[in-house]
């Protein structure tokens, strides 16, 4: 859309009376909406890692107590990646979660680094009586928690899921070989 129109419907969206309650609401939502996936993606997260290592530690215990199948290693092997990478996700690293990205007065960070809770609740006051401002902090701190927190510990998890679900497949594939190659002899 070119940015003449994005003027005209910006101005005709503002021509209309607008329950700004309702837009608040409306923007409260989508941030709620956002910390809930984040928050079931973390009960996933923690799942896949109490299933990996429950793997890794049965698969490499057998192992290590003389079945030295090569499947048991194979499981073990990518299970403890498994977790790792998880544990990765239940904190991603730095480097994907932060890239100088501006911050909303929303964010703890943020908040903490007035000087006073007086310098702040006079910028929280700036902010709440526009409400052009209000919808920016709110559509900053929004796209802030999609692109920097959750993205990064979807990826992870992705990450982790993978690999158990890929030592799982080796593990089993290895598992068949080894039993063909018995039965065999």
């Amino acid at each position: 859309m070119p940015a003449d129109q994005i003027k005209s419907a910006k101005g005709k969206l503002l021509e209309k009376p607008i329950d700004f309650l309702s837009v608040v609401e409306f923007l409260g939502g989508l941030v709620e909406k956002e910390v809930n996936f984040t928050h079931h993606l973390d009960s996933q997260t923690n799942i896949l890692i109490s299933i990996s290592t429950a793997l890794f530690l049965l698969s490499s215990s057998s192992f290590l107590g003389g079945n030295r199948d090569l499947s048991l290693l194979i499981i073990s092997l990518f299970s403890g990646l498994s977790t790792l990478v998880g544990l990765l996700a239940v904190h991603p690293p730095r480097f994907m979660r932060e890239h100088g990205q501006e911050e909303s007065i929303l964010f703890t960070k943020s908040i903490s680094h007035f000087k006073s809770a007086k310098e702040f609740e006079e910028e929280v006051t700036r902010v709440v009586v526009d409400h052009e401002k209000i919808v920016s902090q709110y559509s900053l701190e929004l796209y802030n928690l999609a692109k920097y927190y959750y993205r990064p510990k979807r990826t992870l998890f992705r990450w982790a899921r993978n690999l158990l679900l890929l030592g799982i497949a080796l593990g089993l594939f290895s598992f068949l070989i080894e039993i063909l190659v018995k039965s065999s002899i």
